[in-house]
């Protein structure tokens, strides 16, 4: 996680560099296609492989260190073309009232992530099983109407917490209301 926290990082301080560089394209279709030709040759025994590359020392051969590259390298890149892509999407609609309203579910992301972890992985996995489901309809008809039906409940869930300043706080880093400081009056 911290190659990719760095990169992170490291994005926040050059955001102006490396997202308008995006009007060229080039670095759109550089990071989709490492993304893209990276997932070709992912199948689950590599996968199980690179899992384990983590968890073995990082220089006990020369294989591990290109699995560990491989993973990162698919990671970042598939991260940096989804937000590079996306930006160049909505920045045509920056200014309707669709762009406004994906801004404001993207500002909830960190509430989103949270509760659909647990609504998807405790209480949807424990009472809904699709296994029986055709591959197409259940990946593209329901898992979608799931996701969005994920997203409208947590926004809900997150404005219901945000009513509340400490709730909003304790869950989602929000700002502590600045209590008035008392300002001593002297009498003469």
């Amino acid at each position: 996680m911290i190659p990719c926290f760095i990169t992170g990082v490291w994005l926040q301080f050059n955001d102006c560099k490396v997202i308008q560089a995006t009007s060229n394209k080039a670095l759109i279709i550089i990071t989709g296609l490492i993304a893209v030709l990276g997932n070709f040759f992912l199948d689950s025994s590599l996968y199980r492989q690179m899992t384990e590359a983590f968890e073995l020392s990082l220089w006990q051969s020369p294989t591990i260190i290109l699995l560990r590259l491989f993973r990162l390298a698919l990671g970042i890149s598939g991260s940096l073309f989804i937000i590079l892509l996306f930006k160049g999407i909505f920045d045509r609609f920056k200014d309707s009232q669709k762009g406004r309203m994906i801004t404001l579910l993207g500002s909830e992301t960190l509430g989103v992530y949270i509760l659909q972890t647990y609504i998807v992985e405790y209480f949807l996995a424990r009472h809904l099983n699709l296994d029986s489901l055709n591959f197409i309809v259940c990946n593209f008809v329901i898992a979608p109407i799931i996701s969005l039906i994920v997203l409208a409940l947590s926004v809900m869930i997150i404005k219901g917490f945000k009513r509340n300043q400490y709730l909003a706080f304790a869950l989602f880093g929000s700002k502590l209301p600045q209590r008035p400081t008392k300002v001593p009056v002297l009498d003469k």
